[in-house]
């Protein structure tokens, strides 16, 4: 795991965010929901919103693995039922 750890602290060093920026490299983020009623897909709307323009919303039915393979980020959210 010590290889993930310095690979994760690497990835968001403000020096790295800045280098990226600098070079035009876009993230490739896919965001992952499953809603009931909607709330989750505006959650994950925003999200997406907020990670940038190469960010991808999907539903989980839509979800492919093509579509997540190379993906920098893939953020999953569901809905949390409680009875």
């Amino acid at each position: 795991m010590k290889g993930a750890d310095d690979a994760l602290r690497r990835v968001h060093s403000p020096r790295y965010m800045t280098q990226a920026a600098d070079e035009g490299v876009r993230m490739r983020a896919v965001v992952v929901y499953e809603s009931l009623w909607g709330n989750t897909a505006a959650i994950a709307r925003a999200i997406a919103e907020g990670i940038g323009e190469a960010a991808r919303v999907v539903p989980t039915e839509g979800a492919t693995d093509e579509m997540l393979t190379g993906a920098d980020l893939v953020v999953a959210g569901s809905t949390l039922l409680g009875f």
